[in-house]
């Protein structure tokens, strides 16, 4: 897309050529490689792990994203001009950006997410919780993809963050936040599957994860709590497959806790709830005693019912996010599962990233 078709002509002349626009031969290859990130498993070119595969069918990308409606193509082209325009000054353009997120004043306030590992299923989840629920959540304007490159505008709502005012809040404050918090939780947890027993996003599609890949590549959708459980252990069913590709495994004290990590996931049977999946105190905005909006459904999906839990009591271990104190507050909050943690924790801490990126890619 051109400038010249966003702007009077002869009034704007851009100083370099837009990202859209800049030659495929020169693109960096660290660069070039981000255009797979977030693909649909099936699309990927390289070697997806078999037990991050979908186990269901995989449902067609919506419209939504692909429509060329006359309604959102002013839309569209303002969001592409205001991510050239946001990178001409505030930072050195480059052919595509994995992730940011600019705050637009003009016409109106809205915040706009793009980049290449921007999740366009996040659009369809805050359309789908402003059906279902009275969850507060951002209006989205429109989602689309234009030449690898993902866009979500989306309605700016005035808040602090619920982390930045805990501390000055009073007790009685504190009280009323809770108790809408809770409300909330309940309406996510009551929100009828519409593929019951799968795990899986709003639109039966892949979910993500950034505390699983670092690349945010999706994964799924599942079947069943069996074929999610497999791909969080990474396929494994003995610990004695883990040997050779990973040399922590070696002494008993690790293999005990994978094994006894595996024992809790194969005894356990879940029902499963809808999970924003990324609970910390950042992503509640409030005004004064109000709760005014939910923000940052990028891992929300259908899992496990624990999984709200065991996740909100593992995320953000930077205490700069979150101290203890709003791990204490939710407990208060939210049912607890303690063998379901205490699984969780291992495999975070014995199955990393790391360990992930070096087992087996294939049965």
């Amino acid at each position: 897309m051109k400038l010249s078709k966003l702007f009077p002509s002869g009034r704007v002349q851009p100083p370099r050529p837009s990202p859209s626009e800049m030659p495929e031969e020169k693109t960096p290859r660290v660069l070039a490689d981000l255009d797979y990130a977030n693909l649909r498993p099936s699309d990927l070119p390289y070697t997806v792990p078999y037990y991050a595969g979908a186990t269901i069918d995989l449902p067609r990308t919506s419209p939504l994203y692909r429509s060329k409606s006359l309604k959102t193509c002013h839309l569209r082209a303002f969001a592409y001009a205001s991510a050239y325009i946001a990178g001409l000054f505030h930072y050195k353009p480059t052919p595509m950006i994995q992730s940011k997120i600019i705050l637009i004043r003009a016409p109106f306030p809205m915040v706009m997410k793009y980049g290449t590992e921007i999740q366009l299923s996040e659009a369809s989840t805050l359309h789908f919780i402003a059906e279902k629920t009275s969850i507060p959540v951002p209006k989205v304007y429109c989602a689309f993809e234009h030449r690898g490159m993902r866009f979500i505008l989306m309605e700016f709502v005035k808040g602090k963050r619920l982390s930045d005012v805990w501390g000055k809040t009073t007790l009685a404050g504190r009280e009323l936040l809770l108790k809408q918090i809770e409300e909330h939780f309940t309406q996510l947890q009551n929100i009828p599957h519409p593929r019951p027993g799968a795990i899986c996003s709003v639109d039966i599609g892949p979910l993500f994860d950034r505390r699983m890949d670092k690349h945010g590549r999706g994964f799924g959708p599942f079947a069943n709590e069996k074929d999610f459980n497999n791909f969080l252990r990474c396929g494994v069913t003995d610990t004695s497959q883990l040997i050779p590709v990973a040399g922590r495994f070696e002494n008993n004290e690790a293999r005990e806790e994978v094994s006894e990590m595996i024992a809790t996931q194969d005894t356990r049977n879940h029902k499963i709830r809808f999970t924003h999946g990324d609970a910390h105190s950042r992503n509640f905005l409030v005004k004064g005693q109000k709760l005014v909006a939910w923000i940052d459904f990028e891992m929300a999906g259908f899992f496990p019912e624990h999984w709200e839990y065991t996740t909100a009591m593992t995320t953000c271990k930077d205490t700069f996010y979150d101290n203890s104190w709003w791990k204490q507050e939710l407990r208060k909050i939210l049912k607890e599962y303690p063998k379901e943690l205490q699984g969780e924790i291992i495999r975070q801490s014995r199955l990393d990233w790391k360990v992930r990126e070096v087992l087996p890619r294939t049965a």
